[in-house]
């Protein structure tokens, strides 16, 4: 994962920001709650995942479903009875790790004692990871990029990044992000303690959409980024001074000086792959009432493969870095000097998380290197990030080797700089 430019006070184009938030989470109501005092009457899974619309569905996909509508609702692309964006252009990222592990285990169980003739048809999607994704996808009429991320501790977080980067390389306008854990007896054997049993959902467009229909921006998505460490995640996402953070580890000695630090979560159950994205919740509820300020989100640890880090800014929010007029823009700063093509080819083999040797010259990524669509968005957003030549949908299919990705760069600096 890579950093983000710092947000301009305007919000720019291509700058993912947030503008909905939704929580389906016992006991509570409203995001803010996730920072302190809770109402009465909060979400009630006894009650509230009943319906004819959730009737052959999971548990996890009941619970999306619940922190979903009021997240679109509050976006202002939810009238009550349907979607009132671009279906086409809205992108579905949903981190969960036990999310179906109920499912399976009881379809396994199944086939042991009655053999397979004793499965039921309406209940096999629900042993599909993608199948919360899909179930909001449909509900909802989201037909754009459609994504399910089961990566540990750190998933929540991962799944606002390639929300991000989907919305920064035009792949999408909006992404509906739910992060997910539901409970039961072999998930709590599994984790050790209950689960969060509940959902948390945000919506993310880009800039210039949501000005462009009036929404409110309550947040940006500063910088994001995934290393070894905690201060190797943090200084990569930006290395911003936050006046909150938000975090599970409170006690690190790596963690950055924060103004207060906070675990969103204690209390709810082992939050898992929703972890990341009730923290942005959190944050989000933050920047509503403190909105020059900056909020960092960590996830994962020692224990995981790595900790993610993500920085959110409030729509006040004045960037510690220079402005445009005060700082050259990447690809003005690269066509002043010569073009270095092994600087680039560490950058596609970090995305790749590649030895340098294997990023040669003709190596296909697709066929050599098993390179997916998802890395190919990396490819593309360290691009941007490094160079300022902005890699689009359209021109995805057309970096096929690093060649290609050299040749285009090339392409663009020579022509910016004859501008």
């Amino acid at each position: 994962m890579s950093t983000a430019h710092p947000a301009a006070a305007s919000a720019p184009a291509r700058v993912a920001v947030v503008t909905g938030v939704g929580l389906a989470v016992p006991g509570l109501t409203l995001p803010d709650e996730l920072l302190g005092t809770v109402r009465d009457g909060g979400f009630d899974p006894a009650t509230g995942l009943v319906g004819r619309d959730l009737r052959h569905k999971d548990r996890a996909s009941r619970l999306a479903l619940r922190a979903t509508a009021p997240a679109l609702r509050a976006a202002g692309l939810f009238d009550g009875d349907r979607y009132t964006g671009s279906g086409d252009t809205t992108a579905v990222v949903v981190s969960t790790n036990v999310g179906i592990l109920e499912n399976v285990c009881s379809f396994a169980d199944t086939i042991a004692r009655d053999t397979v003739l004793g499965l039921s048809p309406l209940g096999l999607p629900q042993t599909s990871s993608n199948v919360i994704a899909g179930s909001v996808a449909m509900a909802h009429g989201l037909r754009g990029p459609n994504v399910t991320l089961c990566n540990g501790p750190t998933s929540g977080l991962d799944a606002l990044y390639w929300a991000r980067a989907l919305i920064v390389t035009g792949r999408a306008d909006t992404a509906v992000v739910i992060g997910v854990e539901p409970t039961g007896d072999i998930v709590t054997k599994l984790l050790g303690t209950p689960a969060l049993d509940g959902a948390v959902a945000l919506v993310l467009e880009s800039a210039d959409r949501a000005t462009e229909r009036g929404a409110r921006i309550r947040a940006t998505v500063t910088g994001c980024a995934r290393e070894a460490d905690l201060a190797g995640a943090v200084a990569r996402a930006g290395g911003l001074t936050p006046d909150l953070w938000l975090t599970e580890a409170a006690d690190d000695p790596a963690g950055p000086p924060a103004g207060s630090v906070l675990d969103p979560a204690a209390g709810l159950g082992a939050a898992s792959g929703a972890l990341g994205v009730l923290q942005a919740a959190a944050a989000v509820a933050h920047l509503d009432t403190h909105g020059g300020h900056t909020v960092l989100a960590t996830c994962g640890g020692p224990e995981g493969d790595g900790v993610a880090a993500v920085f959110l800014t409030g729509p006040d929010h004045t960037p510690e870095n220079p402005t445009p007029d005060e700082e050259e823009c990447p690809m003005t700063a690269h066509t002043d000097q010569a073009f270095d093509a092994e600087e680039l080819r560490t950058v596609v083999a970090e995305a790749l998380e590649l030895p340098l040797d294997e990023v040669t010259d003709d190596a296909r990524f697709k066929e050599d290197l098993e390179v997916d669509s998802l890395i190919s968005l990396e490819i593309a957003v360290r691009v941007e990030e490094r160079y300022g030549v902005k890699i689009d949908e359209s021109r995805l299919a057309e970096i096929g080797s690093f060649r290609l990705v050299r040749e285009l760069i090339e392409a663009e600096l020579k022509g910016a700089s004859t501008t």
